[in-house]
Protein backbone atom coordinates (compact mmCIF):
# COMPACT_ATOMS: atom_id res chain seq x y z
CA UNK A 1 0.00 0.00 0.00
CA UNK A 2 1.99 2.91 -1.35
CA UNK A 3 0.34 5.57 0.80
CA UNK A 4 1.18 3.86 4.07
CA UNK A 5 4.50 5.45 4.95
CA UNK A 6 7.29 3.16 6.25
CA UNK A 7 8.01 3.12 9.98
CA UNK A 8 5.68 2.12 12.82
CA UNK A 9 5.51 0.89 16.37
CA UNK A 10 8.14 -1.35 17.87
CA UNK A 11 7.99 -4.83 16.44
CA UNK A 12 6.28 -3.69 13.21
CA UNK A 13 8.57 -4.00 10.18
CA UNK A 14 8.68 -1.54 7.31
CA UNK A 15 7.16 -4.16 4.97
CA UNK A 16 4.19 -4.51 7.29
CA UNK A 17 3.34 -0.81 6.88
CA UNK A 18 3.21 -1.30 3.14
CA UNK A 19 1.16 -4.49 3.25
CA UNK A 20 -2.63 -4.11 3.64
CA UNK A 21 -3.06 -7.80 4.53
CA UNK A 22 -0.62 -7.58 7.46
CA UNK A 23 -2.12 -4.32 8.68
CA UNK A 24 -5.62 -5.78 8.45
CA UNK A 25 -4.47 -8.74 10.53
CA UNK A 26 -2.86 -6.45 13.11
CA UNK A 27 -5.94 -4.21 13.25
CA UNK A 28 -8.87 -6.60 12.63
CA UNK A 29 -11.40 -4.13 14.03
CA UNK A 30 -10.58 -1.43 11.43
CA UNK A 31 -11.21 -1.16 7.66
CA UNK A 32 -7.67 -0.50 6.45
CA UNK A 33 -8.77 -0.22 2.79
CA UNK A 34 -11.28 2.50 3.68
CA UNK A 35 -8.65 4.35 5.67
CA UNK A 36 -6.23 4.19 2.74
CA UNK A 37 -8.91 5.40 0.27
CA UNK A 38 -9.62 8.34 2.53
CA UNK A 39 -5.92 9.13 2.59
CA UNK A 40 -5.78 8.88 -1.21
CA UNK A 41 -8.57 11.44 -1.45
CA UNK A 42 -6.74 13.78 0.93
CA UNK A 43 -3.53 13.53 -1.10
CA UNK A 44 -5.40 14.14 -4.35
CA UNK A 45 -7.08 17.20 -2.84
CA UNK A 46 -3.69 18.48 -1.69
CA UNK A 47 -2.38 18.19 -5.28
CA UNK A 48 -5.33 20.11 -6.77
CA UNK A 49 -3.33 23.33 -7.42
CA UNK A 50 -0.72 21.33 -9.33
CA UNK A 51 -3.39 19.38 -11.23
CA UNK A 52 -5.12 22.60 -12.21
CA UNK A 53 -1.82 24.00 -13.44
CA UNK A 54 -1.17 20.82 -15.45
CA UNK A 55 -4.61 21.15 -17.03
CA UNK A 56 -3.81 24.78 -17.87
CA UNK A 57 -0.52 23.67 -19.48
CA UNK A 58 -2.33 21.06 -21.57
CA UNK A 59 -4.86 23.66 -22.71
CA UNK A 60 -2.11 26.09 -23.73
CA UNK A 61 -0.24 23.38 -25.64
CA UNK A 62 -3.43 22.42 -27.49
CA UNK A 63 -4.00 26.06 -28.42
CA UNK A 64 -0.40 26.48 -29.60
CA UNK A 65 -0.76 23.40 -31.79
CA UNK A 66 -3.99 24.75 -33.32
CA UNK A 67 -2.49 28.18 -33.99
CA UNK A 68 0.62 26.63 -35.54
CA UNK A 69 -1.53 24.50 -37.84
CA UNK A 70 -3.40 27.60 -38.98
CA UNK A 71 -0.10 29.44 -39.36
CA UNK A 72 1.16 26.66 -41.64
CA UNK A 73 -2.06 26.79 -43.67
CA UNK A 74 -1.78 30.55 -44.05
CA UNK A 75 1.87 30.34 -45.08
CA UNK A 76 0.91 27.87 -47.82
CA UNK A 77 -1.73 30.28 -49.11
CA UNK A 78 0.81 33.13 -48.83
CA UNK A 79 3.31 31.20 -50.98
CA UNK A 80 0.60 30.65 -53.61
CA UNK A 81 -0.41 34.30 -53.52
CA UNK A 82 3.20 35.45 -53.86
CA UNK A 83 3.59 33.34 -56.99
CA UNK A 84 0.39 34.76 -58.49
CA UNK A 85 1.44 38.28 -57.48
CA UNK A 86 4.82 38.03 -59.21
CA UNK A 87 5.90 38.34 -62.84
CA UNK A 88 7.74 35.05 -63.39
CA UNK A 89 4.68 32.78 -63.46
CA UNK A 90 3.10 34.70 -66.34
CA UNK A 91 6.38 34.93 -68.27
CA UNK A 92 6.96 31.19 -68.19
CA UNK A 93 6.66 29.49 -71.56
CA UNK A 94 5.83 26.08 -72.98
CA UNK A 95 7.34 24.78 -76.23
CA UNK A 96 6.35 22.22 -78.85
CA UNK A 97 8.21 20.91 -81.89
CA UNK A 98 6.76 19.90 -85.24
CA UNK A 99 9.50 17.23 -85.53
CA UNK A 100 10.04 15.80 -82.01
CA UNK A 101 11.93 12.80 -83.45
CA UNK A 102 14.73 15.17 -84.45
CA UNK A 103 14.24 18.22 -82.23
CA UNK A 104 12.60 18.09 -78.81
CA UNK A 105 11.49 21.30 -77.14
CA UNK A 106 10.31 22.13 -73.62
CA UNK A 107 9.76 25.28 -71.62
CA UNK A 108 12.48 25.74 -69.04
CA UNK A 109 12.07 29.31 -67.83
CA UNK A 110 10.78 32.73 -68.77
CA UNK A 111 10.75 33.72 -72.40
CA UNK A 112 8.90 35.41 -75.23
CA UNK A 113 6.20 33.56 -77.18
CA UNK A 114 7.03 33.08 -80.85
CA UNK A 115 7.84 30.62 -83.65
CA UNK A 116 11.36 29.40 -84.44
CA UNK A 117 12.79 27.31 -87.30
CA UNK A 118 15.42 24.82 -86.11
CA UNK A 119 17.48 22.86 -88.64
CA UNK A 120 19.95 20.17 -87.47
CA UNK A 121 22.67 19.16 -89.93
CA UNK A 122 25.02 17.16 -87.69
CA UNK A 123 24.59 15.34 -84.40
CA UNK A 124 27.20 15.35 -81.68
CA UNK A 125 29.55 12.39 -81.61
CA UNK A 126 32.13 11.61 -78.90
CA UNK A 127 35.84 11.12 -79.34
CA UNK A 128 36.78 7.45 -78.96
CA UNK A 129 40.36 6.24 -78.41
CA UNK A 130 41.90 2.86 -77.64
CA UNK A 131 45.14 1.84 -75.97
CA UNK A 132 47.52 -0.70 -77.41
CA UNK A 133 46.51 -4.31 -76.69
CA UNK A 134 47.60 -5.60 -73.28
CA UNK A 135 48.02 -9.25 -72.32
CA UNK A 136 45.99 -8.94 -69.11
CA UNK A 137 43.25 -6.73 -67.70
CA UNK A 138 44.12 -7.48 -64.06
CA UNK A 139 47.91 -7.79 -63.90
CA UNK A 140 50.10 -4.96 -62.59
CA UNK A 141 51.44 -2.81 -65.41
CA UNK A 142 54.33 -1.23 -63.49
CA UNK A 143 53.47 2.39 -64.34
CA UNK A 144 53.76 5.00 -61.61
CA UNK A 145 52.91 8.68 -61.67
CA UNK A 146 49.96 10.66 -63.03
CA UNK A 147 48.29 12.08 -66.11
CA UNK A 148 45.36 14.42 -66.71
CA UNK A 149 42.24 14.05 -68.84
CA UNK A 150 40.23 17.20 -69.48
CA UNK A 151 42.05 18.80 -66.57
CA UNK A 152 41.28 16.02 -64.05
CA UNK A 153 44.33 14.36 -62.48
CA UNK A 154 44.51 10.55 -62.40
CA UNK A 155 47.08 8.95 -60.07
CA UNK A 156 48.63 5.60 -61.06
CA UNK A 157 50.63 3.20 -58.85
CA UNK A 158 53.04 0.50 -59.97
CA UNK A 159 50.62 -2.22 -58.88
CA UNK A 160 47.73 -0.84 -60.94
CA UNK A 161 46.25 -2.97 -63.70
CA UNK A 162 44.43 -1.91 -66.86
CA UNK A 163 41.12 -2.27 -65.00
CA UNK A 164 42.40 -0.26 -62.02
CA UNK A 165 43.41 2.60 -64.32
CA UNK A 166 39.99 2.47 -66.01
CA UNK A 167 38.31 2.69 -62.61
CA UNK A 168 40.51 5.66 -61.62
CA UNK A 169 39.62 7.52 -64.83
CA UNK A 170 35.90 6.99 -64.22
CA UNK A 171 36.26 8.13 -60.61
CA UNK A 172 37.94 11.36 -61.78
CA UNK A 173 34.66 12.58 -63.36
CA UNK A 174 36.60 14.00 -66.31
CA UNK A 175 33.81 13.70 -68.86
CA UNK A 176 35.38 10.52 -70.21
CA UNK A 177 34.14 6.96 -69.81
CA UNK A 178 36.83 4.26 -69.56
CA UNK A 179 36.09 0.61 -70.36
CA UNK A 180 38.36 -2.45 -70.64
CA UNK A 181 37.40 -4.39 -73.78
CA UNK A 182 38.63 -7.83 -74.95
CA UNK A 183 40.51 -7.80 -78.26
CA UNK A 184 41.73 -11.01 -79.89
CA UNK A 185 42.66 -12.67 -76.63
CA UNK A 186 44.10 -9.47 -75.26
CA UNK A 187 42.61 -6.29 -73.74
CA UNK A 188 42.44 -2.62 -74.69
CA UNK A 189 41.52 0.42 -72.63
CA UNK A 190 38.69 2.18 -74.48
CA UNK A 191 38.12 5.89 -73.74
CA UNK A 192 35.01 7.76 -74.91
CA UNK A 193 34.21 11.41 -74.25
CA UNK A 194 30.70 12.11 -72.95
CA UNK A 195 30.39 15.23 -75.15
CA UNK A 196 31.19 16.11 -78.73
CA UNK A 197 34.43 17.89 -77.97
CA UNK A 198 38.03 16.68 -78.19
CA UNK A 199 39.67 15.20 -75.11
CA UNK A 200 42.59 17.22 -73.70
CA UNK A 201 45.57 15.38 -72.21
CA UNK A 202 48.81 15.85 -70.28
CA UNK A 203 51.17 12.93 -69.71
CA UNK A 204 54.12 13.99 -67.51
CA UNK A 205 54.86 10.39 -66.44
CA UNK A 206 54.53 8.97 -70.01
CA UNK A 207 51.83 6.58 -68.83
CA UNK A 208 49.38 7.29 -71.68
CA UNK A 209 52.21 6.96 -74.20
CA UNK A 210 53.31 3.73 -72.61
CA UNK A 211 49.78 2.35 -72.90
CA UNK A 212 49.67 3.37 -76.55
CA UNK A 213 46.81 5.83 -76.08
CA UNK A 214 48.98 8.82 -77.10
CA UNK A 215 51.95 9.14 -79.45
CA UNK A 216 55.06 11.16 -78.75
CA UNK A 217 53.32 14.31 -79.96
CA UNK A 218 50.62 13.73 -77.30
CA UNK A 219 48.03 13.06 -80.00
CA UNK A 220 45.77 9.99 -79.98
CA UNK A 221 47.70 7.01 -81.34
CA UNK A 222 44.69 4.69 -81.80
CA UNK A 223 41.72 6.96 -82.46
CA UNK A 224 38.51 5.20 -83.40
CA UNK A 225 36.40 8.33 -83.83
CA UNK A 226 37.04 12.07 -83.69
CA UNK A 227 34.73 14.31 -81.70
CA UNK A 228 32.09 16.35 -83.50
CA UNK A 229 29.68 18.95 -82.07
CA UNK A 230 25.99 19.23 -82.89
CA UNK A 231 25.56 21.68 -85.79
CA UNK A 232 22.24 23.45 -86.22
CA UNK A 233 20.61 26.76 -87.06
CA UNK A 234 17.89 28.70 -85.26
CA UNK A 235 15.99 31.02 -87.60
CA UNK A 236 18.95 30.82 -89.93
CA UNK A 237 21.60 31.67 -87.32
CA UNK A 238 24.35 29.02 -87.16
CA UNK A 239 24.90 27.40 -83.77
CA UNK A 240 26.87 24.49 -82.40
CA UNK A 241 26.82 22.55 -79.13
CA UNK A 242 29.16 19.91 -77.70
CA UNK A 243 26.10 18.16 -76.26
CA UNK A 244 22.83 16.86 -77.68
CA UNK A 245 20.94 19.88 -76.33
CA UNK A 246 20.79 23.66 -76.11
CA UNK A 247 19.13 25.97 -73.57
CA UNK A 248 20.41 29.39 -74.70
CA UNK A 249 19.43 29.93 -78.33
CA UNK A 250 15.69 30.34 -77.62
CA UNK A 251 14.97 32.17 -74.33
CA UNK A 252 13.14 29.99 -71.85
CA UNK A 253 13.34 26.87 -74.04
CA UNK A 254 15.48 23.74 -73.85
CA UNK A 255 16.13 21.97 -77.15
CA UNK A 256 17.20 18.33 -77.40
CA UNK A 257 18.67 16.91 -80.60
CA UNK A 258 18.17 13.28 -81.55
CA UNK A 259 18.25 13.40 -85.35
CA UNK A 260 18.94 15.60 -88.35
CA UNK A 261 16.05 17.53 -89.88
CA UNK A 262 16.96 17.20 -93.56
CA UNK A 263 15.45 19.69 -95.96
CA UNK A 264 12.59 20.74 -93.67
CA UNK A 265 13.49 22.47 -90.38
CA UNK A 266 11.53 21.72 -87.24
CA UNK A 267 9.11 24.43 -86.20
CA UNK A 268 9.38 25.19 -82.48
CA UNK A 269 6.35 27.04 -81.17
CA UNK A 270 6.81 28.94 -77.91
CA UNK A 271 3.70 30.02 -76.00
CA UNK A 272 2.76 31.19 -72.54
CA UNK A 273 2.72 28.25 -70.15
CA UNK A 274 -0.98 28.35 -69.37
CA UNK A 275 -0.82 24.92 -67.72
CA UNK A 276 1.52 26.26 -65.03
CA UNK A 277 -0.74 29.27 -64.40
CA UNK A 278 -3.85 27.09 -64.12
CA UNK A 279 -1.99 24.71 -61.81
CA UNK A 280 -1.03 27.62 -59.54
CA UNK A 281 -4.65 28.79 -59.31
CA UNK A 282 -5.67 25.21 -58.46
CA UNK A 283 -2.94 25.04 -55.81
CA UNK A 284 -4.25 28.28 -54.30
CA UNK A 285 -7.80 26.90 -54.24
CA UNK A 286 -6.68 23.67 -52.58
CA UNK A 287 -4.68 25.47 -49.91
CA UNK A 288 -7.46 28.01 -49.25
CA UNK A 289 -9.99 25.19 -48.82
CA UNK A 290 -7.66 23.36 -46.44
CA UNK A 291 -7.28 26.55 -44.41
CA UNK A 292 -11.05 27.16 -44.31
CA UNK A 293 -11.64 23.58 -43.18
CA UNK A 294 -9.15 23.97 -40.33
CA UNK A 295 -10.79 27.25 -39.33
CA UNK A 296 -14.09 25.38 -38.98
CA UNK A 297 -12.39 22.66 -36.95
CA UNK A 298 -10.62 24.93 -34.50
CA UNK A 299 -12.90 27.97 -34.26
CA UNK A 300 -16.24 26.23 -34.83
CA UNK A 301 -18.47 24.75 -32.18
CA UNK A 302 -16.47 22.61 -29.78
CA UNK A 303 -13.12 23.66 -31.25
CA UNK A 304 -10.15 24.58 -29.11
CA UNK A 305 -10.36 28.15 -30.47
CA UNK A 306 -14.15 28.26 -30.54
CA UNK A 307 -15.46 31.73 -31.37
CA UNK A 308 -11.99 33.31 -31.61
CA UNK A 309 -12.50 36.60 -33.45
CA UNK A 310 -9.05 36.57 -35.09
CA UNK A 311 -9.55 33.12 -36.56
CA UNK A 312 -13.10 33.74 -37.71
CA UNK A 313 -11.95 37.03 -39.23
CA UNK A 314 -9.59 35.16 -41.58
CA UNK A 315 -12.55 33.88 -43.62
CA UNK A 316 -13.90 37.41 -43.95
CA UNK A 317 -10.49 38.73 -45.02
CA UNK A 318 -10.09 36.01 -47.65
CA UNK A 319 -13.58 36.65 -48.97
CA UNK A 320 -12.92 40.37 -49.19
CA UNK A 321 -9.54 40.03 -50.92
CA UNK A 322 -10.50 37.26 -53.35
CA UNK A 323 -13.90 38.76 -54.11
CA UNK A 324 -12.68 42.30 -54.80
CA UNK A 325 -13.43 44.15 -58.06
CA UNK A 326 -11.05 46.27 -60.08
CA UNK A 327 -12.99 48.34 -62.65
CA UNK A 328 -9.78 49.73 -64.14
CA UNK A 329 -8.69 46.31 -65.43
CA UNK A 330 -8.50 45.95 -69.24
CA UNK A 331 -10.29 43.29 -71.24
CA UNK A 332 -13.25 43.07 -68.89
CA UNK A 333 -11.37 40.94 -66.34
CA UNK A 334 -12.32 42.89 -63.24
CA UNK A 335 -12.72 40.02 -60.76
CA UNK A 336 -11.71 36.41 -60.21
CA UNK A 337 -15.23 35.22 -60.96
CA UNK A 338 -14.89 36.58 -64.50
CA UNK A 339 -11.96 34.24 -65.17
CA UNK A 340 -13.59 31.21 -63.56
CA UNK A 341 -12.26 31.43 -59.99
CA UNK A 342 -14.89 31.70 -57.25
CA UNK A 343 -15.10 31.71 -53.46
CA UNK A 344 -18.58 30.86 -52.22
CA UNK A 345 -20.52 28.83 -49.69
CA UNK A 346 -22.26 25.64 -50.84
CA UNK A 347 -26.05 25.49 -50.58
CA UNK A 348 -26.98 24.34 -47.10
CA UNK A 349 -23.57 25.15 -45.61
CA UNK A 350 -23.42 28.94 -45.35
CA UNK A 351 -20.54 28.89 -42.88
CA UNK A 352 -18.23 26.75 -45.03
CA UNK A 353 -16.69 28.76 -47.88
CA UNK A 354 -15.15 26.86 -50.79
CA UNK A 355 -12.80 28.10 -53.50
CA UNK A 356 -13.11 26.53 -56.94
CA UNK A 357 -11.42 26.92 -60.33
CA UNK A 358 -13.25 26.43 -63.64
CA UNK A 359 -10.24 25.47 -65.77
CA UNK A 360 -12.11 25.91 -69.05
CA UNK A 361 -13.07 29.50 -68.21
CA UNK A 362 -9.58 30.28 -66.91
CA UNK A 363 -7.87 28.89 -69.99
CA UNK A 364 -10.27 30.88 -72.19
CA UNK A 365 -9.39 34.07 -70.29
CA UNK A 366 -5.67 33.35 -70.63
CA UNK A 367 -6.03 32.63 -74.32
CA UNK A 368 -8.05 35.80 -74.89
CA UNK A 369 -5.90 38.25 -72.94
CA UNK A 370 -3.18 36.71 -70.78
CA UNK A 371 -1.79 40.12 -69.88
CA UNK A 372 -5.15 41.14 -68.41
CA UNK A 373 -5.23 38.03 -66.20
CA UNK A 374 -1.70 38.77 -65.00
CA UNK A 375 -2.54 42.39 -64.24
CA UNK A 376 -5.71 41.35 -62.41
CA UNK A 377 -3.52 39.36 -60.03
CA UNK A 378 -0.24 41.29 -59.85
CA UNK A 379 -1.20 44.92 -60.38
CA UNK A 380 1.03 47.04 -58.16
CA UNK A 381 -1.71 48.29 -55.80
CA UNK A 382 -4.95 46.74 -57.02
CA UNK A 383 -3.83 43.23 -57.93
CA UNK A 384 -5.94 40.63 -56.13
CA UNK A 385 -2.94 38.45 -55.31
CA UNK A 386 -1.06 41.53 -54.13
CA UNK A 387 -3.92 42.41 -51.78
CA UNK A 388 -3.96 38.82 -50.51
CA UNK A 389 -0.20 38.92 -49.84
CA UNK A 390 -0.61 42.13 -47.83
CA UNK A 391 -3.46 40.68 -45.78
CA UNK A 392 -1.66 37.38 -45.09
CA UNK A 393 1.54 39.16 -44.06
CA UNK A 394 -0.50 41.07 -41.47
CA UNK A 395 -1.39 37.68 -39.99
CA UNK A 396 1.72 35.51 -40.32
CA UNK A 397 4.48 37.99 -41.10
CA UNK A 398 7.22 38.76 -38.59
CA UNK A 399 4.96 41.23 -36.80
CA UNK A 400 1.69 39.50 -37.76
CA UNK A 401 -1.14 39.07 -35.27
CA UNK A 402 -1.06 35.27 -35.38
CA UNK A 403 2.73 35.22 -35.11
CA UNK A 404 2.40 37.37 -31.97
CA UNK A 405 -0.39 35.17 -30.60
CA UNK A 406 1.75 32.07 -30.93
CA UNK A 407 4.73 33.82 -29.35
CA UNK A 408 2.63 34.90 -26.35
CA UNK A 409 1.19 31.42 -25.86
CA UNK A 410 4.63 29.84 -26.10
CA UNK A 411 5.87 32.21 -23.39
CA UNK A 412 2.94 31.17 -21.17
CA UNK A 413 3.63 27.53 -21.99
CA UNK A 414 7.25 27.87 -20.95
CA UNK A 415 6.33 29.59 -17.67
CA UNK A 416 3.62 27.08 -16.69
CA UNK A 417 5.72 24.12 -17.81
CA UNK A 418 8.59 25.15 -15.53
CA UNK A 419 6.19 25.31 -12.57
CA UNK A 420 4.67 21.91 -13.34
CA UNK A 421 7.80 19.99 -14.32
CA UNK A 422 10.45 21.53 -12.05
CA UNK A 423 10.47 19.52 -8.79
CA UNK A 424 11.96 22.54 -7.04
CA UNK A 425 9.25 24.97 -8.16
CA UNK A 426 7.27 26.65 -5.38
CA UNK A 427 4.03 24.83 -6.19
CA UNK A 428 5.70 21.41 -6.38
CA UNK A 429 7.46 21.97 -3.04
CA UNK A 430 4.22 23.19 -1.43
CA UNK A 431 2.23 20.19 -2.65
CA UNK A 432 4.98 17.75 -1.65
CA UNK A 433 5.20 19.26 1.81
CA UNK A 434 1.43 19.02 2.35
CA UNK A 435 1.31 15.43 1.10
CA UNK A 436 4.21 14.41 3.33
CA UNK A 437 2.45 16.00 6.31
CA UNK A 438 -0.71 14.01 5.50
CA UNK A 439 1.28 10.79 5.19
CA UNK A 440 2.96 11.44 8.53
CA UNK A 441 -0.45 12.14 10.08
CA UNK A 442 -1.83 8.91 8.67
CA UNK A 443 1.17 6.92 9.90
CA UNK A 444 0.82 8.39 13.38
CA UNK A 445 -2.85 7.43 13.40
CA UNK A 446 -1.99 3.83 12.50
CA UNK A 447 0.71 3.76 15.18
CA UNK A 448 -1.84 4.97 17.72
CA UNK A 449 -4.29 2.29 16.64
CA UNK A 450 -1.62 -0.38 16.92
CA UNK A 451 -0.54 0.89 20.34
CA UNK A 452 -4.17 0.87 21.51
CA UNK A 453 -4.63 -2.61 20.08
CA UNK A 454 -1.47 -3.87 21.86
CA UNK A 455 -2.49 -2.35 25.19
CA UNK A 456 -5.96 -3.87 24.89
CA UNK A 457 -4.46 -7.27 24.17
CA UNK A 458 -2.17 -6.98 27.21
CA UNK A 459 -5.07 -6.03 29.50
CA UNK A 460 -7.18 -8.86 28.16
CA UNK A 461 -4.30 -11.29 28.67
CA UNK A 462 -3.82 -10.12 32.25
CA UNK A 463 -7.53 -10.50 33.01
CA UNK A 464 -7.57 -13.94 31.46
CA UNK A 465 -4.58 -14.92 33.56
CA UNK A 466 -6.23 -13.63 36.76
CA UNK A 467 -9.45 -15.39 35.89
CA UNK A 468 -7.64 -18.65 35.32
CA UNK A 469 -5.75 -18.35 38.61
CA UNK A 470 -8.97 -17.61 40.56
CA UNK A 471 -10.74 -20.54 38.94
CA UNK A 472 -7.88 -22.83 39.92
CA UNK A 473 -8.09 -21.87 43.60
CA UNK A 474 -11.84 -22.27 43.69
CA UNK A 475 -11.62 -25.69 42.15
CA UNK A 476 -8.97 -26.76 44.75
Amino acid sequence: MSLLAPGGAAGTSQSAWNNPQILSALLPNYNISALDNAMQAELTAAATPLSDLSAQLSSIQTQVSAWQTLQGDLNSVLTDAQSLAGQTLYQGVSATSSDPAAVGASGSGTGAPGTYQVAVTQLMQPEIDNSAAQSSASSALGYSGSFTINGATVQVGSGDSLQTIADSINAASAGVTATVLPSGGKYVLNLASTEGSAISWTDPSNILQGLGILNSALAPANQVQAAKPTLYTVNGVSEQSPTDGDSTSIPGVTLTFSGTTGATPATVTVAQNQQAIVAQFQQLAGDVNHLLSDIQTYAGQGGVLEGNATVLGISDSLQQALGSFNPSQPGGDQSLSQIGVTLSAPVGSPSQLTMSVDTTSLQKALGGNAAAVALLMNGATTGIAQQLVTELNSLVGTTGSITGQISNLQSQESSVSSQVNDPNSAINMEVNAEQQALQTQFQNMLQALLTSQTQGDQIQGFLNQQYAAASGKSGG
